[in-house]
């Protein structure tokens, strides 16, 4: 039954994710054409700085729309398909509240993976353009091996010991990471609707008011280990990846805790008190 729900949550959701993700492969390609054209070698006026600006700016909001307006979309998603009107006709089928939260969860932090893979992709599309207008397509090449030797170099050296666990922990923070925000978000909306009145509002003072703790904890936290880490000398060269790991332990844990907290509450919300509209 999980799977049934799985499929039928992703046909009710691609849609939207897919645009915000085209718009920014669209921005992407047309604004760094854009910026790598030979119409800069004939503007040299201050106003070209501006343009430029201006088109590096426009991209950013690209990004931000297909980040923010991807877990913004799949909140109020998962809002109406559990507390509105829908909520009821979910609430209805023969499933248990631990399969119709995990079938969301999956389905939400699908969707979040694949915007930071998004975004970072398409970073790198419009980095490329830029620097391809400067070097050229051979001189790109080239320099792509050279970088390439040299980051060999470097992680080969005694100052990058403990690289690869840092890769590691990089990228079990990142899928940990993408969860855990879906969590905080459908958390946010369960816990909102323990309100009386002005669930709404409830769930995004919910949300900003966990993010702000997790943020004040999470830097006195850093501030605490690199104290100690500068003391101990964990800060030096040779020591560098090391301290590394231990950081991003820190926040591992972090999104760890957050994630378990918001699924236990929200499947206790979901057991015990589903307050529909």
């Amino acid at each position: 039954m999980l799977g049934k729900l799985m499929k039928q949550e992703w046909l009710s959701t691609w849609k939207i994710p897919t645009v915000l993700i085209g718009v920014v492969f669209a921005a992407a390609t047309i604004f760094g054409l854009f910026c790598a054209s030979p119409v800069w070698d004939l503007m040299d006026w201050w106003g070209a700085d501006v343009i430029f600006s201006a088109t590096v700016l426009l991209f950013y909001g690209a990004l931000m729309c297909c980040g923010v307006g991807t877990s913004i979309y799949l909140a109020v998603r998962y809002y109406r398909s559990m507390y509105s009107n829908e909520g009821y006709l979910t609430h209805t089928l023969p499933v248990t509240p631990n399969q119709l939260l995990l079938s969301k969860m999956i389905n939400f932090s699908i969707w979040e993976l694949l915007s930071v893979i998004c975004i970072v992709f398409n970073i790198m599309l419009f980095a490329a353009f830029i620097v391809l207008r400067e070097v050229g397509y051979r001189s790109l090449f080239e320099s792509f091996q050279e970088v390439l030797m040299e980051m060999q170099d470097i992680l080969n050296s005694e100052y990058a010991t403990g690289w690869e666990l840092f890769m590691v922990l990089t990228i079990i923070l990142i899928l940990v990471g993408t969860v855990s925000k879906s969590l905080l978000y459908m958390g946010s909306v369960n816990i909102g609707q323990l309100w009386a009145r002005h669930r709404v509002a409830g769930a995004i003072l919910v949300y900003v008011g966990v993010t702000g703790a997790v943020q004040i904890v999470t830097q006195a936290a850093m501030i605490i280990f690199m104290t100690s880490a500068e003391q101990i000398g964990l800060l030096q060269d040779d020591y560098f990846f090391s301290f590394l790991n231990q950081v991003m332990a820190v926040s591992l844990l972090m999104q760890l805790v957050i994630g378990v907290v918001m699924y236990v509450g929200s499947l206790l919300i979901l057991k015990k008190k589903v307050n529909l509209e």
